[in-house]
């Protein structure tokens, strides 16, 4: 009798143990991903980032081609 019972708290302890296993496995697949999402979060900002600069220096530039230069005569002519 004492060994059917050691075989079976033996078997449910060894149940327990896979279900943490899984459990931790799961977890470390769940922090990866979140470490993912910032990356990839991180990436796009800079790249949105980039984007911006790029476009402010194309505008400052066509800015600089279509304003007119001052004063628009001289007087000493």
């Amino acid at each position: 009798m004492e060994e059917l019972f050691d075989n079976v708290v033996r078997e449910r302890l060894k149940d327990i143990l896979r279900q943490y296993e899984l459990r931790e496995r799961h977890f470390e697949c769940v922090i990866r991903s979140k470490e993912l999402e910032v990356l990839l979060s991180r990436a796009r900002a800079a790249e949105q980032q980039q984007l911006a600069e790029g476009q402010t220096n194309r505008a400052a530039k066509a800015e600089q081609e279509v304003k007119p230069e001052w004063p628009w005569f001289s007087i000493w002519d």
